[in-house]
């Protein structure tokens, strides 16, 4: 109610003015703020929202939020709900009567529907309205002998009377049960508090969402890498390829002007103006180069660099999509461990847990471990539990039947 907006034409200044009216009598000075913003009431005169008015809708509220003062719950008492719903919203108002009738409010609840409620019947919705009012006070309401629902949807006075065959009204009404509910027919003009609470929201959820300015960029960093880095790791290829062993071997065979080769090298791999390369799969035409054992780690940690620190297996599987070098995934690992920087940032997400010891028996009644089962459907005697004891050291166990 305090974040009620500010008026932007007659109809919203009468909810407001409907709204406060309901507890105008506990307001001191009610009469004269209201009369500072009744003027815009009428249709003869243009609407002018001056400083002087805003002043008058702040002091309205501020007076409001002073004269509805919650009460604490007279569990001797009835309970009251008023409940009331609308097309975006459903509300709640739970307060008793004190000895002159008049209403002591103890708390409000207030909703806006989902997009799927929004599609239910006009009567779903009310009797929505009356199960999650009933649930967000389920402390005070259950177990107490009478409260009484206040609707203006005359419909509900006939839940417990007729046969409901929609499948939703009928899980609401069995919901209801744990508590006892009588549920009463009251007139809209006379559930004004629930029924503008069920509005209030409205023009707020029909506009468009409101935008908001995040800052994104908390920090600025250097990454670490530069753009001609790749360049510098990957100059001279056919070279660093001859230097290592394995793939020497590879392009020896390749080269082998007898037409020598072994098993099926000659399938997966092949060479390039002098740099090779190797199939992704047998029957795959994709081929990626091999990185020779002097690069890798310089290749790695380029890639860690420039993809902002990301963990080992989305990095290889970066990689592996143009490259591949022996025992890949489990190097890149390896390597990314050894990384500061995301020592520092990154937080493990395994579960500390404590260190965990049996408790052990040395003798005889040295430990007795006892748990009590029930309680059971009852025997002779009335007897509805057992209580079980059992030494941990013997193992031996006894049982005794308990009312």
């Amino acid at each position: 109610i305090v974040n009620f907006k500010r008026p932007t034409n007659i109809k919203e200044l009468q909810m407001f003015n409907g709204l406060c009216l309901y507890y105008a009598k506990f307001q001191r000075h009610y009469g004269y703020l209201i009369g500072q913003l009744n003027h815009l009431l009428s249709n003869k005169i243009e609407w002018k929202w001056t400083e002087k008015e805003e002043k008058a809708f702040g002091q309205i509220k501020t007076e409001f939020l002073n004269a509805v003062i919650l009460k604490h719950p007279d569990f001797n008492k009835p309970f009251y709900l008023n409940t009331d719903a609308s097309d975006l919203n459903i509300s709640g108002i739970l307060y008793q009567l004190d000895e002159i009738n008049e209403e002591q409010v103890i708390s409000f609840y207030s909703k806006a529907l989902t997009q799927a409620q929004k599609f239910y019947t006009i009567t779903e919705k009310e009797l929505l309205a009356v199960v999650l009012t009933c649930k967000k006070f389920r402390s005070y309401l259950i177990g107490h002998p009478r409260v009484i629902v206040r609707t203006d949807h005359k419909a509900l006075t006939f839940l417990k009377s007729c046969k409901l065959t929609n499948g939703r009204l009928l899980r609401w009404a069995l919901a209801l049960q744990e508590f006892n509910l009588e549920i009463e027919f009251v007139k809209g003009k006379e559930n004004i508090p629930a029924d503008i609470l069920s509005r209030i929201t409205q023009k707020d959820s029909q506009n468009s969402v409101e935008k908001y300015s995040i800052k994104v960029l908390y920090n600025k960093i250097d990454l670490g890498f530069k753009d001609g880095e790749i360049k510098e790791i990957l100059k001279n290829l056919d070279k660093k390829q001859e230097q290592d062993e394995y793939l020497r071997n590879i392009k020896n065979i390749l080269n082998d002007s007898e037409g020598v080769h072994y098993g099926k090298i000659n399938k997966i791999f092949m060479e390039y103006r002098g740099i090779i390369f190797k199939r992704k799969d047998e029957n795959s035409d994709v081929w990626k180069v091999c990185i020779p054992e002097g690069i890798k780690k310089d290749l790695v940690n380029f890639t860690h660099l420039k993809y902002g620190h990301l963990g080992g297996h989305k990095i290889f599987n970066i990689l592996k999509e143009y490259c591949i070098f022996k025992n890949m995934e489990r190097s890149v690992k390896e390597q990314l461990k050894k990384c500061i920087l995301c020592q520092k940032s990154k937080h493990g997400n395994v579960r500390q847990e404590g260190r965990q010891m049996n408790i052990i028996s040395q003798n005889v009644l040295d430990l007795v471990s006892i748990d009590l089962i029930g309680p059971l459907p009852k025997g002779r005697g009335n007897v509805q539990y057992i209580l079980t004891m059992v030494d941990v050291f013997f193992k031996i166990c006894e049982t005794i039947c308990h009312k």
